[in-house]
């Protein structure tokens, strides 16, 4: 069956560029005598809706009915079963709320198509300044992934006060920590060799 015009034009690109290749850093260990997890089933992919540069913009400016969208196609024509979604302090810190209230609409979204996603809290890669939840990401010339949001952004990136995101990791997952929706929860993407970086991923807040 061919893919629909808006498959062809937002979401084929966004899907097999990703070639479903699924790297997982759970971030809470499993206890000694559990058994591995059968992942025969976990067919999965990074996702950002097509709408969306960031991850801020996904979460403050998020469109149920793109995501709907998406989700339907993802599962309908690749099998897509599990999702590898970013998070970022930004929208927790300042418009928690409306997060929050979004966060469970595309979780609810998810469990429709029998889908579940993971979720990562920090991460290191593209754009360190300049990201906002009030004003648009201007592209940079020449930078690949140039509106990327790293997280946190370098404005907040103070050694002292690394409790700040205590918060952000411990609130989100008590609100889903038996949640069966949620397929796991990733502390850091690639985190850089900055002993800042390291100490944010040591601390963890478990």
């Amino acid at each position: 069956m061919p893919l629909p015009a808006y498959m062809d034009t937002a979401m084929k690109p966004l899907f097999t560029s990703l070639t479903f290749a699924f790297f997982l850093a759970v971030a809470i260990c499993l206890p000694a005598q559990a058994k591995p997890h059968q992942t025969a089933d976990w067919i999965g992919a990074n996702y950002t809706p097509a709408y969306a540069c960031n991850q801020v913009q996904f979460w403050h400016d998020f469109r149920p009915a793109v995501v709907e969208a998406e989700l339907t196609a993802a599962r309908k024509h690749f099998g897509i079963t599990s999702l590898r979604v970013y998070l970022h302090s930004i929208n927790f810190e300042e418009d928690r709320e409306t997060f929050f209230k979004n966060l469970e609409t595309f979780l609810e979204i998810c469990d429709r198509h029998e889908i579940r996603p993971g979720f990562c809290f920090f991460d290191d890669c593209h754009r360190h300044k300049d990201i906002f939840l009030d004003r648009p990401t201007e592209p940079i010339k020449s930078y690949h992934n140039g509106r990327w949001a790293a997280c946190p952004q370098d404005r907040d990136r103070d050694p002292k006060k690394l409790e700040r995101f205590k918060p952000y990791i411990q609130e989100i997952i008590r609100a889903h920590l038996r949640d069966p929706r949620v397929r796991f929860w990733e502390v850091f993407n690639e985190p850089n060799g900055s002993a800042y970086s390291q100490a944010l991923r040591r601390a963890s807040y478990g």
